[in-house]
């Protein structure tokens, strides 16, 4: 029963940050109607920018085929970013969604978005290192006992199998990601960082 949850919760994984964003646009625009200030829009910006720029580097290493439904590996990958964090695409993500709280001006929203990644990672990194372990076996049973899930160590994971990174899979693969964010950064400007909302209701 929980197998199948934690499926469902990693088939629909992207739809949740999308859902909190909704959620959020709608709370600020049509509920308190507030505004943000240009320092914070900018401050999230950089935060957004700089996630971004670390998924796409993590994507990299493997190839960019990292959007899928059904979780598929056909290396062992402790290159890269990958040899100080095991879930680099994943703290990618929290760079990105913490620069758009940021940028919400809604500060009791930090809290609650710090609940909702914790949750939604517990239940998809188990789901996905299961599957790690049994094709990998004790190789990724050694390189999980030494670097941590989702924020980075300082310590280093020596791998002799070295993965050469491809950039150009990776952007293509991100490319979407970056589009909708930079369009999105676009709207909350002309919506939040003025004196009042240019559409009133």
């Amino acid at each position: 029963m929980f197998s199948k949850f934690s499926r469902f919760i990693f088939n629909t994984r992207r739809y949740y940050r999308i859902f909190f964003l909704v959620i959020g646009v709608s709370l600020k625009f049509f509920v308190l109607q507030s505004t943000t200030t240009l320092l914070l829009w900018v401050i999230g910006f950089i935060f957004v920018l700089s996630g971004l720029a670390f998924r796409v580097h993590s994507a990299s290493y493997l190839h960019g085929r990292h959007i899928v439904t059904e979780i598929e590996a056909e290396f062992f990958c402790a290159s890269g970013p990958y040899s100080f964090i095991r879930n680099p695409l994943y703290f990618g993500n929290f760079i990105v969604d913490l620069g758009v709280v940021i940028t919400f001006n809604i500060w009791w929203l930090i809290p609650l978005y710090f609940a909702e990644f914790s949750f939604l990672y517990s239940i998809i990194i188990p789901y996905e290192e299961k599957f790690l372990k049994n094709t990998f076996g004790k190789t990724y049973e050694d390189y999980k006992s030494q670097i941590p899930a989702v924020f980075p160590s300082r310590k280093k994971y020596t791998c002799e199998e070295k993965v050469i990174p491809n950039r150009r899979a990776s952007f293509k693969s991100e490319l979407p990601l970056i589009f909708a964010l930079v369009l999105i950064y676009a709207l909350f400007f002309f919506l939040f960082v003025r004196e009042n909302p240019i559409i009133h209701f």
